[in-house]
């Protein structure tokens, strides 16, 4: 479980759940659950960690006090080393905000700085199977530097989607959601989901095997 939204707590996760944690405005340095075995003890959170053949690099685009994201020198140079330690292990690449413009303007205004670095990246780093965002709070997927980039639905409120320039800054109670990606046998995939109780599941066939019409 990869979560990268607003909603995250870290407290009831345990291995292998891997949280990257995403409400920028707060910025507090987690202090219990898995972050103790996974963050560094200063400066940006960071990590990376390995998940049988698969490896999760988690990015912090946080910046205190502020709604977007930004991608210093510093945190990019940390993405590229961090990726070339290993140019052979398929890899997801975690992180709140995401590295594309949506074209939901009142997001996009609160979006990353620093997302052509980050595109210029991707394009050295073939191995990156997926970028997995939050932020938005509406499923979305475009490609980055040439590898997939999607944004997780929120397990709260959706952004209304309106793709105007003056669109207003608004949210719709759509059902919650959340991604659920598989790695198998070197392919990953990626499944949209809503939270919350709904009738079914019905059967396409009868017991003599006959379509259900």
């Amino acid at each position: 479980m990869c979560l990268t939204d607003d909603l995250v707590e870290a407290d009831s996760l345990t291995p292998p759940s891997v949280d990257r944690a995403g409400c920028v405005q707060r910025c507090k340095r987690p202090a219990r659950g898995i972050y103790e075995r996974v963050l560094p003890k200063q400066g940006f959170l960071h990590f990376a960690v390995e998940l049988g053949s698969l490896r999760l690099v988690a990015l912090d685009t946080a910046v205190p006090n502020q709604g977007g994201g930004a991608l210093c020198a510093e945190r990019l140079a940390w993405l590229d080393a961090t990726l070339a330690e290993t140019p052979d292990t398929p890899t997801l690449v975690m992180m709140h905000h995401p590295p594309f413009l949506t074209g939901i303007a009142h997001m996009d205004r609160i979006g990353l700085e620093g997302r052509e670095d980050f595109a210029a990246v991707m394009r050295r780093h073939a191995h990156v199977e997926a970028i997995l965002c939050g932020h938005v709070h509406r499923p979305t997927s475009t490609q980055v530097g040439g590898r997939p980039a999607m944004i997780c639905p929120s397990p709260a409120h959706q952004v209304a989607l309106d793709l105007r320039p003056e669109g207003p800054s608004a949210f719709r109670l759509e059902p919650p959601g959340y991604m659920q990606h598989r790695w198998h046998d070197g392919q990953l995939v990626s499944h949209v989901a809503v939270l919350g109780e709904w009738a079914g599941q019905f059967p396409f066939f009868d017991p003599d095997g006959n379509l259900i019409d």
